[in-house]
This record gives structure tokens, sequence and C-alpha cells, in this order.
């Protein structure tokens, strides 16, 4: 985890001097959808990274639609090969240090530019780098004036984001990763939470010093967890109003003035208590391991029915899987992984389970759940999770009584 954190060493610096445009020597330039890319890697991996962008730039547009002021013009992107390469260009071109950074979104005057760099990080953390970062960006535009708390924990939000590769790319961010959930509930039962009070005013200073003390991943991961809160706890409770304030943001209110008008308060600790309860009943979800498994699921459905097995619960079809030792090689999220019944952390939810938990089971064309199993035929069904927070999965097939079925998954 100290790695995660000191690779991202992901805080915006600001640079007030000059408004000349970045250049680099060696880099060529590509043009995505909504980024400016300069590059030193191969086209291919470059254009990959570009349209990844481009499905998460969408995402933050989705997101903040009901917002004034959203960027007109393609936005810079900068991504090195190097570290070396990365290193001397923030020091050239903006004297700035980035030791032990991965990337750094940084604004001169008017223009900003999102720098990552690719080697030895791998490309998927290279992907969550740029979600992360590339937030920053945005948010620079749309609201200069949020505080650090909601800044960082937004782009933590969506570096935890998954993009789902398909006939429609769509970026889903609301995922609970397994550790960082422990180490906050660890941290909550050690008393080593910041106070709202203070984690609210928290300013960059006093974020800065944590790099060096060992205290910024928990300051991450709080202010994740309480945009998430925000966003997704008691059923969205909060989200209405958490939206209300980012759009006074976005008018150019102070966010206090603006906190206090939505919530009427300016006493934090109302809200951490609401926040301590929510924490506590949390459950850890990866929904890139979710995804997975239905993807695994639906793949070997369809080669169990062109063999002529028809299982019509979840839990006979993966004993079937298992018996038949299937597997499948997925290129879901930029890579290429293969699936099978021993991939660790596939099975991340329970196959027609009984209990509170969410669950993974077959359903009929309207999504409604086959509870006692499905009705006897030759058609693959529907598979959904049932139960998971903050929305449900479904894998719905096309021409699903025909000879070549496909899949679409689906938020549901």
């Amino acid at each position: 985890m100290l790695f995660r954190f000191l690779v991202g060493l992901l805080i915006c610096v600001l640079i007030q001097e000059g408004n000349a445009r970045v250049q680099a020597v060696g880099l060529q330039t590509l043009q995505t959808r909504f980024y400016e890319l300069h590059t030193d890697l191969d086209e291919g991996t470059a254009r990959a990274l570009g349209s990844h962008m481009d499905v998460v730039f969408e995402a933050y547009g989705k997101m903040f639609e009901r917002f004034q002021g959203h960027p007109t013009k393609r936005l810079d992107a900068y991504i090195f090969r190097t570290q070396t390469a990365y290193l001397e260009f923030l020091r050239k071109k903006y004297g700035v240090d980035g030791t032990g950074s991965g990337g750094m979104f940084l604004q001169r005057g008017d223009d900003g530019a999102l720098v990552v760099f690719e080697g030895g990080q791998g490309l998927r953390r290279v992907r969550e780098v740029l979600q992360h970062e590339g937030f920053h960006q945005y948010a620079a535009i749309l609201f200069p004036g949020i505080p650090l708390w909601a800044n960082e924990g937004f782009a933590e939000l969506f570096e935890n984001g998954v993009v789902i590769d398909g006939e429609i790319d769509e970026f889903h961010v609301g995922s609970i990763p397994r550790g960082t959930l422990q180490q906050l509930k660890r941290a909550r039962a050690e008393n080593g939470l910041l106070p709202f009070d203070s984690f609210f005013l928290i300013d960059s200073k006093a974020w800065s010093r944590s790099l060096k003390d060992g205290g910024a991943s928990l300051n991450y991961m709080q202010a994740w967890s309480l945009v998430h809160f925000f966003l997704y706890a008691e059923e969205a409770r909060w989200q209405d109003d958490f939206l209300g304030f980012l759009g006074l943001l976005n008018k150019g209110m102070d966010w206090q003035q603006a906190f206090s008008s939505v919530f009427k308060t300016s006493d934090y600790s109302e809200i951490q208590d609401e926040y301590i309860r929510w924490l506590d009943a949390a459950q850890p979800t990866s929904h890139r391991a979710i995804i997975h498994e239905l993807e695994y699921l639906a793949t070997g459905m369809h080669a169990l029915h062109g063999a002529g097995i028809h299982p019509n619960t979840a839990r006979l079809l993966r004993q079937q899987l298992k018996s038949n030792r299937y597997e499948y090689e997925s290129h879901l999220f930029g890579e290429i992984t293969m699936l099978s019944e021993t991939h660790p952390g596939l099975f991340e939810l329970q196959l027609d389970g009984p209990g509170s938990g969410a669950t993974i089971v077959l359903a009929d064309d309207r999504g409604r759940p086959l509870v006692n199993g499905a009705p006897p035929g030759s058609r693959p069904w529907n598979i959904r999770t049932l139960g998971l927070k903050p929305f449900d999965y479904i894998v719905r097939w096309k021409n699903a009584g025909g000879r070549n079925p496909t899949f679409m998954l689906e938020k549901f």
C-alpha cells in the first residue's frame, strides 16, 4: 500500500508563472476525441491508452452532466515510456521534482497537462494513474474551488473504476476495494481516522507533510471513503445533496459556505456519526473480479449449450464448468487473463446462495431472478448479480434461442 500511494503522489501541482504551452522533444502527438496525446510510446499502445481515457472522460462528463463549463477543447496528456524521461520533462519544463511519483496533473496559467510514465509500472497501473490524475485535470476546469478531501476522494473513486470493453465501452465506479476497507476499519478500531472537523479542513501543506510521515495512504483512503459515502451510502441518500454542493462549487461559491448551505450545518462531526455507521457495515466488492466471474460463467454457459448441456441454476452451471475443466481467455480491462476454476479471486460472489450478501443467479429476459431454477429448455439464460451495491450487473443474451447467441454485460 505504501508503494501504491508513493507512486501516485497524486497531488495537483499548480505553477503560476508563464502561459507557454508545454512541449517536449522527441514526442509524437496523437489526437483522440478528447485528448491531445504527446508520447514516445509505440503508436498502438498510445492509441489504446488514448481510447481508454476517452471512455473515462465521458464518465467524468456523465457524472457531472448537470453542471456548466465542461471542457470544450482537447486536454493535454503526456505519456512517457521511461521514468527518466518523465522526471526530466517535469524538471525542465515545470521545475518540479517528480521523484517517487507515477503521474501528476500540472497547471500553468489556464493550461493544464496530465503527465505520466509507463516504465516499471505496467499498463494497468498507468491506466489507474491516468484515471486519477485525469479527474484532477477535469475538476480544475469544472470545480476550481473544490476542497482537497473531495478532490482526492473523487480522484481515488475514479482510479478504482473499471472500463468494460464491448459493443458499448462503459466506465463504472463504486467498488469497495477489500484492502482499503480493511485498513479503514482497522484505523477506525484504533482511533486512527482523522476527525471530520480536522479532515474537512486539511490543506495541501498538511497533506504533503503526511507524505513524509507515512500518513498519506490513510488520507487518500479516508478521502475516497468519504466521497463514496456521499454518493452511495444508504441507497444514495446523500447523493443529491452532495451533487448540489458540487453545483454551488461549479458556480464559484466558497466550499465551506456551499457545504453549510446544502447540508444545513458547519459541524462536520454530525455527518461523521452517519459515516461511521456506514463504514462499520460496509462489505468489499471488486467490480473487476465480479465482471470476470460473470464473463466466465456466460462464456462457459455458451460452451456448455454447444455441447448439449443446459444447467438451470448458477450453481449447477459452475459445477458443470468445473467438471469439464472449462477455461477462457479474457481480454477485458486492456489485458489478457486466463480464467478458470482455479483463478485467484474469480468467484467473488456466491452462486444461488442464501443470506443477505450479494449473489449471482440466473434471470429471465426482464431480469427477474429464477430463484427456483430456470424452466427446461436449450436456451442460455441471463445471468445477474442480486443485492450488489451500489448497483447490479446483468449478462443479457441476444438471439438466445438461435445457433450463435451473443451476450452484453450491463448495469442493472
